[in-house]
């Protein structure tokens, strides 16, 4: 039981805290930026004002 105890005040005290930057450039695209040194990934979203998703 006390084990427990420890593990979930140690738990709760161990948070990370993701920075992200967001801007639009000129011509109007909206950018969201996160950076993180642990994994070599780069992840790109496009999302279109276009077709089926201006649909009511």
């Amino acid at each position: 039981m006390r084990i427990l105890v420890l593990l979930l005040l140690f738990a709760s005290s161990a948070q990370a805290k993701l920075d992200i930057q967001h801007w639009t450039t000129p011509e109007g695209a909206k950018v969201f930026f996160a950076q993180t040194k642990g994994l070599p990934i780069l992840d790109i979203a496009l999302n279109f004002d276009a077709a089926a998703s201006r649909d009511g």
